[in-house]
């Protein structure tokens, strides 16, 4: 017990001891000038960097689109504008240029800018058993040598439906419906999923073949004040940023002065903001009537309100063969009693006979036993055929919608294939660019890239003030990865476009992530130089003090 009354006596005595004099000249960063500097700097990044970033258009180009009308998107191509303002700059005039090109035409509008959906088949798909169905199929030749169905008989084949892969694995991809802002009301049956279309020549083509007069289809798009808002301010702040600076900032850093790095955002607000004012946005995405969605609608629990588009009229003449080698014919699946055992069994009419098949998914019959029926996922009377696999003339792989006409097997022949021995499926307009269309945009991003270089030169003539080498180099390094980003965008783009070709989406994110380094240390220079500035640091708060 007294020791304890001895530390306490020890510790009283410590507390009440004055405290030595270096203790107090501990250098003080908290006082009313720091606090108003770091406050100037969050309103410089929030008007400069962030308004920017708030204002980048929500639509999509190219392969990208599976994100468009997701209800939940990662903000991507914020984050990255905010890095590296450039960066959209492509995006951007793409977007521009798609819907200048299909202003006229609001289905493909949208489909270029991935807020056009289908309905899909999938894997677990059965024919109907509730009525006779007319579905496209690919008859294998082992079904010619099957006999006929005779009445009580249960047959002693297999059948099997499954996707075409072979043709259409890049055309789309499966995606859940609750994951995306849709307009109206879906219930989708079993054996079917919403789909975003990849490969857009595929549903450009069903859109083309069987949507009466789409051209008269109107889908609404807004325009999102918040974004041509958010751009008017980094541009006000810009101009202000650039018209008022601190009296010796151009002369004291030169062309490396942190107020210069405004200059490619605010260019790219202005690009943003017409952007959003001509695309718009569109804040659903549509999904497309096609006959498979109305052979879904058929179905127990299927409901579909609100989509777009007016069929054509589907034949449903059974053995009618389909330009991609396809059969329509009728289907329907029954129940049949076998020594007290239910037996499923699909019934084909190919229009010169009726055959029936075991249709039991999950067994493994014997290979020699098996028809395996090809089917569509998308298109109801079979993929592109081989007949529209064909570069173009002159080496150009876009073509014109209307020449997707059948050819004769000796055109077939001669030009199945490139020079190099790859097969190309034919593009429609939405995937294919023109030379002088390449050209243009191309143009217009060199010439919008090189504005920053001739407004340093016409305000600082590239003077280096006393601005130190890392500066430069960091504000250097920084405007040209902003400017290479936005070329890699472009040069995705071209490639698919004009090649057709799919850059990997991870090659273009590697990039992306290399051109973001060096803005990251041009944004962290703004920040030095700018509280360097602003004296900001021990010597404010001792001066306040002091006053």
């Amino acid at each position: 017990m007294l020791h304890l009354l001895v530390v306490s006596s020890l510790f009283m005595l410590a507390l009440s001891a004055p405290l030595p004099s270096q203790l107090v000249e501990v250098p003080q960063l908290i006082c009313s000038r720091n606090i108003e500097t770091i406050k100037d700097l969050l309103v410089f990044y929030g008007t400069s960097y962030v308004a920017h970033a708030i204002s980048v258009p929500s639509g999509e180009v190219g392969r990208y689109t599976k994100r468009a009308a997701i209800r939940f998107s990662f903000p991507y191509t914020s984050i990255i504008s905010f890095f590296l303002p450039f960066g959209g700059l492509a995006r951007s005039i793409l977007l521009i240029n798609q819907q200048l090109k299909w202003r006229k035409k609001h289905l493909h509008a949208a489909l270029v800018h991935g807020t056009l959906l289908l309905l899909a088949r999938t894997e677990g798909w059965a024919p109907s058993e509730t009525e006779d169905e007319f579905v496209y199929v690919k008859i294998p030749p082992a079904y010619y040598g099957c006999e006929k169905y005779m009445d009580g008989e249960i047959p002693r084949w297999h059948a099997a439906f499954h996707i075409d892969n072979d043709h259409e694995e890049d055309s789309h991809w499966e995606v859940d419906q609750n994951d995306y802002l849709l307009h109206g009301e879906q219930r989708l049956p079993e054996g079917y999923t919403l789909a975003v279309p990849s490969d857009k020549t595929t549903t450009e083509h069903i859109l083309d073949q069987t949507i009466q007069e789409p051209h008269k289809i109107q889908i609404h798009r807004s325009t999102n004040t918040l974004k041509i808002f958010s751009a008017i301010i980094q541009i006000g702040a810009a101009i202000f940023t650039l018209s008022l600076p601190e009296p010796d900032q151009f002369s004291r850093w030169g062309y490396a002065a942190y107020a210069l790095s405004v200059i490619p955002y605010a260019l790219m607000s202005a690009v943003n903001m017409a952007c959003t004012a001509i695309v718009g946005d569109q804040s659903s995405g549509h999904i497309l009537r096609t006959h498979i969605l109305e052979e879904a609608e058929r179905r127990p629990g299927g409901l579909f309100d609100g989509t777009v588009g007016r069929l054509r009229e589907a034949s449903k003449l059974c053995g009618t063969q389909a330009a991609s080698g396809y059969t329509a014919v009728k289907l329907r699946l029954e129940t049949m009693h076998s020594n007290g055992e239910v037996v499923r069994v699909v019934s084909v009419n190919d229009g010169k006979s009726i055959k029936k098949f075991i249709h039991s998914p999950g067994s493994t019959p014997r290979r020699d036993q098996l028809i395996i029926f090809k089917i569509s996922a998308i298109s109801h009377d079979g993929p592109l055929s081989e007949e529209q696999q064909d570069p173009a003339p002159d080496g150009d792989l876009g073509i014109h919608s209307h020449s997707s006409a059948v050819l004769e097997d000796s055109q077939v022949k001669s030009l199945a294939h490139s020079a190099s021995g790859k097969t190309y499926f034919r593009r429609g307009e939405t995937e294919h660019a023109s030379r002088e269309e390449i050209v243009a945009i191309s143009s217009a991003l060199f010439i919008v890239t090189c504005i920053p270089y001739a407004l340093l030169y016409v305000i600082t003539r590239f003077r280096a003030g006393s601005s130190t080498v890392v500066q430069r180099a960091a504000m250097m390094a920084w405007l040209a990865a902003d400017q290479l980003a936005a070329f890699t965008t472009l040069l995705v783009w071209v490639i698919r476009a004009k090649w057709g070709r799919v850059v990997p989406s991870w090659v273009h994110y590697l990039f992306v992530v290399i051109f973001m380094i060096p803005a990251g240390f041009g944004l962290v220079m703004v920040v030095q130089m700018y509280l360097e500035e602003k004296n900001f640091g021990p010597s404010s708060c001792t001066n306040s003090t002091a006053s």
